[in-house]
């Protein structure tokens, strides 16, 4: 990615015009980066970043968390990623992070189960950090 070359990442990418919201953008780059398709249901808003005002490139990113149905398998469906793997919150700490993303694995390793996380998501989009 040019905007981030080398860093490990979440899948994700632009609202496109077909998308009726950010949860339709989110069901569709997960599926079109790695394969899993996601229903609107089992999708969760987690957290909010955009970037602060003075830079180059401004995003406004959402992180959503969502449980893996278990009859799907992952799959390098793009060509933005060179690899594709599972790790846990509290396992990736190693990896070249940006910092939203490193911030909302730190939000997220504290939890046993990915269950707990679904059960603690906020009901709507989060307030924006940066």
């Amino acid at each position: 990615m040019a905007f981030a070359p080398g860093m490990t990442v979440f899948p994700g990418g632009a609202v496109q015009d077909a998308d009726a919201d950010l949860v339709d953008a989110a069901i569709r780059e997960v599926f079109e980066e790695v394969g899993v398709r996601l229903s609107r249901e089992e999708l969760r808003p987690w957290s909010r970043w955009v970037t602060p005002h003075g830079r180059p490139l401004r995003y406004d990113a959402r992180f959503f968390v969502a449980v893996a149905p278990p009859d799907q398998e992952v799959g390098n469906r793009t060509s933005e990623a060179v690899e594709l793997f599972w790790v846990r919150p509290a396992d990736a700490f190693g990896l070249p992070l940006m910092r939203p993303t490193s911030a909302t694995l730190v939000s997220l390793r504290g939890y046993a189960k990915a269950a707990h996380v679904i059960a603690a998501a906020p009901s709507g989009l989060p307030e924006a950090r940066s």
